[in-house]
C-alpha cells in the first residue's frame, strides 16, 4: 500500500501566506512612493487613489501576517499618524483615522 505525501490545501495556504504578505507590503510601499510623487506634482486625484491602494495593500498584509506587523501611533517621526511597522521590512504611515480591521 503506497502512501502519498501530498500537501493539504491548508498546508499550501500556510506555506504561501508570508510570501503573499510580503508582496502586499511591497505593493503598499510602491503605492506610497508614487503617491508622494503625484502629490508633489499637484495631481490630487491620482494621489488619493494611490493612497487608497496603499491602505488596501496594508490591510491585506496585516490580515496575512498579524503576528508580525505592529500598529502604533507614531510619536517620533510622523507624529500623530498611524505607524504600521513590520520588522525587517520598514514602516509605513497612514492618517490616524484609517481603520485597518475592516474586511480586505
Amino acid at each position: 500500500m503506497a502512501h502519498s505525501n501530498r500537501m493539504t490545501f491548508r498546508q499550501i495556504v500556510e506555506s504561501t501566506r508570508m510570501d503573499a504578505a510580503r508582496a502586499a507590503w511591497d505593493r503598499a510601499k510602491f503605492a506610497s512612493r508614487l503617491r508622494h510623487v503625484e502629490a508633489v506634482a499637484g495631481h490630487r486625484r491620482n494621489a488619493r487613489r494611490l493612497g487608497e491602494w496603499k491602505v488596501r495593500a496594508i490591510r491585506l498584509a496585516v490580515s496575512l501576517a498579524p503576528e508580525q506587523i505592529r500598529l502604533t501611533i507614531d510619536d517620533d517621526y510622523q507624529i500623530g499618524l498611524l505607524s504600521v511597522r513590520w520588522p525587517g521590512h520598514g514602516r509605513l504611515h497612514l492618517p490616524a483615522d484609517v481603520r485597518l480591521d475592516s474586511a480586505v
